[in-house]
C-alpha cells in the first residue's frame, strides 16, 4: 500500500465528513462505494498536490481543503449517476422509450420542434438546466468548462429564434 493510500485510511474521518454532508447514512445502498471513491479522491489529491505527508501541519491544512474536495467530487458523481439512470433505462417498446424523453412539461410545438433539432450535448445541457442546476454546476457533470456550458446555451438560444423566426415568416 502506498503512503499516501495509507495516509488516506488514517484521515478517512474526512471522507466520513463529506458523506455525512451528503447526507448518507450506511445504510445507503451506494455508501461504500462513495466511500471507497472518497478515499481514491483523498489520495488523488494528495498526489496532485505533492502532499508531505510527513508534516502534521501540512496534512492538516490539507484535510481541511479535502473535506470541501471529496464532498464536491462525490455530489457531481451522484448527480452524474441520477442523470445516466433517468437517461438510459433500457426497452423493447419504441413508443415507451419515446416517452422517456425529458421535456418541459406543457411543451408546445416550437419547443418540441426545437428539441428534436438538438445535438446530444445540446439537449443534456438543456436537461440538467431545467433542473435547477448552475452552469458551473452543469460543467461539473457533464465535465465542461463553464464557458463552454455557456457557449451550449447561447446555441441552444440562437436555435430557438431561428425557429420562431422561420414559423413567423412561413
Amino acid at each position: 500500500m502506498d503512503a499516501y493510500l495509507s495516509l488516506a485510511w488514517k484521515h478517512r474521518a474526512i471522507v466520513y465528513g463529506a458523506l455525512k454532508r451528503l447526507q448518507l447514512t450506511a445504510t445507503a445502498p451506494d455508501y461504500a462505494d462513495l466511500f471507497q471513491e472518497g478515499l481514491l479522491r483523498y489520495r488523488a489529491d494528495a498526489v496532485k498536490r505533492q502532499l508531505d505527508w510527513q508534516d502534521a501541519d501540512a496534512v492538516m491544512h490539507f484535510n481541511r481543503y479535502a473535506v470541501t474536495s471529496i464532498y464536491y467530487h462525490l455530489l457531481h458523481q451522484r448527480q452524474a449517476q441520477r442523470v445516466e439512470q433517468q437517461r438510459y433505462q433500457p426497452t423493447d417498446d419504441l413508443e415507451a422509450l419515446l416517452s422517456t424523453v425529458v421535456l418541459p412539461p406543457n411543451v408546445d410545438d416550437l419547443t418540441e420542434t426545437l428539441w428534436w433539432r438538438l445535438r446530444p450535448q445540446q439537449r443534456q445541457v438543456l436537461d440538467l438546466r431545467l433542473t435547477g442546476m448552475s452552469d458551473t454546476q452543469v460543467g461539473r457533470v457533464l465535465n465542461l468548462s463553464r464557458a463552454r456550458v455557456g457557449q451550449i446555451r447561447k446555441q441552444i438560444q440562437d436555435q430557438y429564434r431561428a425557429l420562431q423566426a422561420q414559423l413567423k415568416s412561413s
